[in-house]
This record gives C-alpha cells, sequence and structure tokens, in this order.
C-alpha cells in the first residue's frame, strides 16, 4: 500500500488545526508581544501574575466554564471510568472493569495545564477519599501561587489529596518528570488549546505527554471549544481506534457557548513513550516525542493474539498461525529517505517487530522506514521449528 511521507500531512494538519476561535482570543486581545504565545509557560506565568494582583474572584480563572458547570460531567465520567486496581493487569489483559462505588480504591488524577484554576480540588472533593490529585503546569508563579492558595484555603484532609507540581509537558517527557504510567485519569480543560498555538508538532508531544501518563486502562478527559468536527477527527487520528475509545458530550455554558467534553478512554495495546501517532484525516504517521539517537529503539510491538486468517496487520509465525501486532506499528509511513529500519527479535515466546533509529531523529520529526525494503525482509521465508515447512514471516491480505 503506498504511503505519502509524513511531512505533507503535518503541514496540511498544521494550518487546518491552527484556526481556533473566541476564548483564547480573548486571551490574545490582553497579551502583548511575547506574550501572544500560548504555549509558552512565561507568557502565563506573565499573564496570572497580572490577574492575581487585578482580582480575587475564583470565577476569573476558570476557562470556559466554571466549577458548578464543568465540575459536576467532568467527575460523572470518571465515575463511568474502570476502578483502579492496586496490582494492574499486564498486557495484552484488560483491566477490570468495575464501577468506582464497586471498589473504595480510589483514584490517581492528573489535571494537566491547571492555571488557577479550581477544577482539580473540585474532583477530589467531588469523588471523596482516597481519590488523589496531581495539578500540574508549566508557568512556575502558578504552582507556587496555587501551593500557596492551597495551604491557607483547602481543609486539611483535601490538602493531603490534593497538591500542585511544576511541569512542561513540551519539553519533559513523563518518565523524566516522573508521571509515567501513574495516573488513572488526565483531565484537560483548555490545556490542548493553549499548546496548538505552538504549533501541532508541538501540540502532539504535549498530548502523548497525556498519554504517556496513564495507566493501562486510563482515560484522558479533555474539555474544549473545538466541536467534534475539529477535535474528534484530531483525537480519533491520533488515537487508533483499535486501541482507544473516543466520545463527544455537549456542555452548555451560562455564557451562551457551547463547549465539549472529550472522553478518550485506553482499551488496548501498549503506549510508546518515543513517538505519536498523527494524520490529516486521510493519511497517518509517527512523530518523534522526545530526540532520538541512532541506534536506539524507536518502539517496539508484540506480536500477541492467534488470529485464524492473515490480516494486513498479523505476522504468520507457523502454517495457519497468524499472530496480531499488538501495538500500531502500520501507522508508520514508508520513505525512501528513511529514518528508521525494521528488525524482528525473536525468543522462545514472543516475536517482537522493532523500529530503530538509522541517524538522530529530532523532536516533532517523522518517523519512517523504507516500506520496500521491510517488505522484502518481513516476506523472507523462514523454516518452522515445529513442522519443518517454510512459512512467509509477513502475510497480507490480498488485494480484491
Amino acid at each position: 500500500m503506498a504511503r505519502r511521507h509524513l511531512g505533507a500531512s503535518l503541514a496540511s494538519v498544521t494550518k487546518a488545526l491552527g484556526q481556533w476561535e473566541a476564548g483564547w482570543r480573548s486571551v490574545q486581545a490582553e497579551a502583548k508581544g511575547p506574550g501572544a504565545h500560548f504555549s509558552k509557560p512565561e507568557h502565563w506565568d506573565a499573564f496570572y501574575e497580572k490577574k492575581a494582583r487585578a482580582t480575587t474572584d475564583p470565577r476569573a480563572f476558570e476557562w470556559y466554564l466554571d466549577l458548578d458547570e464543568a465540575g459536576p460531567e467532568v467527575i460523572a465520567a470518571l465515575r463511568r471510568s474502570p476502578a483502579p486496581t492496586l496490582n494492574p493487569i499486564p498486557h495484552p489483559n484488560p483491566r477490570r472493569n468495575l464501577n468506582l462505588d464497586d471498589l473504595d480504591l480510589g483514584m490517581e488524577v492528573l489535571h494537566v495545564g491547571c492555571g488557577f484554576s479550581g477544577l482539580g480540588a473540585h474532583i477530589a472533593s467531588g469523588l471523596g477519599p482516597p481519590t488523589r490529585v496531581v495539578n500540574v503546569d508549566a508557568a512556575p508563579f502558578v504552582v507556587a501561587e496555587m501551593q500557596n492558595r492551597a495551604t491557607t484555603q483547602l481543609p486539611k484532609e483535601l490538602l493531603k489529596r490534593c497538591r500542585w507540581e511544576s511541569w512542561d509537558l513540551g519539553t519533559t517527557p513523563a518518565a523524566a518528570a516522573g508521571h509515567k504510567a501513574s495516573y488513572d485519569a488526565v483531565v484537560d480543560k483548555g490545556f490542548l488549546c493553549a499548546t496548538l498555538f505552538g504549533g501541532y508538532g508541538h501540540a502532539a508531544v504535549c498530548l502523548w505527554g497525556c498519554i504517556e501518563a496513564l495507566r493501562p486502562g486510563g482515560v484522558l478527559l479533555q474539555i474544549a471549544e473545538d466541536p467534534p468536527e475539529q477535535r474528534l477527527d484530531l483525537l480519533r487520528a491520533a488515537l487508533p481506534s483499535r486501541s482507544w475509545e473516543v466520545t463527544s458530550t455537549a456542555l452548555e455554558g451560562t455564557s451562551g457557548f457551547t463547549y465539549y467534553l472529550y472522553g478518550c478512554r485506553h482499551i488496548t495495546g501498549t503506549l510508546s513513550s518515543r513517538c505519536a501517532v498523527v494524520s490529516d484525516g486521510d493519511m497517518s504517521g509517527l512523530v518523534a516525542c522526545i530526540g532520538i539517537d541512532a541506534g536506539e529503539v524507536v518502539m517496539e510491538e508484540r506480536a500477541a493474539a492467534v488470529w485464524p486468517e492473515p490480516n494486513p496487520f498479523t505476522i504468520q509465525r507457523g502454517p495457519g498461525v497468524h499472530l496480531e501486532l499488538a501495538g500500531d506499528m502500520y501507522f508508520t509511513n514508508h520513505s525512501f529517505d528513511p529514518s528508521c529500519e525494521v528488525r524482528f527479535v525473536e525468543d522462545d515466546d514472543d516475536l517482537t517487530l522493532q523500529l530503530v533509529a538509522l541517524r538522530r531523529i529530532e523532536i516533532a520529526d517523522a518517523i519512517t522506514y523504507n516500506y520496500e525494503t521491510t517488505e522484502a525482509n518481513l516476506m523472507a521465508p523462514f523454516v518452522d521449528a515445529a513442522t519443518g515447512q517454510p512459512v512467509e514471516g509477513w502475510s497480507e491480505t490480498p488485494s480484491t
């Protein structure tokens, strides 16, 4: 199947997603010079410091919807999420599908781009103990000020379950920040909207930071002004349907505007820490979320469930035995100037496909491989150990 190089896709996505409305334009009107760059922490430091001097009304710091409008919807969505488990079941088995009311273990929730919003504390209060909420922001003034306010304003019991930390998702991967696979839910109220002003590559890295922070089976909730024809397409492209369930709900604000709550629940597969899937609607590919040196493994996928018939995403292990790749490597674009090569790693129990960097790959660069060379390598026959019969490595469904 012929596929275009990812660069053209990124350009068209950046253009299409760069047109955002109302709420953020009102902020832009207040900003001057460098402060108009909403993806930069220094802008938000200056913005919130100015706001803090101008008013103490907490409603002035809530984007899109007030807490009494957004809070109940977010809490209801979290209650519908699978309950946390003390010992998450390893991939490929799903986590236990229980309601929060059935299991009193408490959620670990990450609130990204928190600003001066009270949403994190509202979630902790609404779900009750032992739910814990970590609020993160890239702006140092915001984090320090919110921690000070919490110390003086929150009840002691609630203060024990809420904290504020500095984390710039655009520059620091979740693992380096100590947040990888640590949360049952990630909540975003306007965060991705702001990061899109830094370009689609920057936004993809920030989105992947949210995803990487989730435990298997976790849920990402986003409140945005973008209607489903914009945001839902973006999320479904970035989070392939084989591994994610994506939904949307309209929220009517008292201001007269309609906002949307998007829910993204991880249902299968493994999460890569180095790259994210992006799309322009009809073609998909991977971009790097961190800098990757030559020789490093960019991502890998295990062959998992046995399928009775071959399909485009299976590897034939023996006669009539077709193993499906567990991840989403088939979204990767081919190129005749590839940045990666494909390797098989095989042991007694598993067959793993790896993408390995051929050269230095910078953040937001396309992850590509040579389609023809890879196809030839994957189709190379080998001898099935059990039967002694030769079989092909890659099973493509014949075109009809």
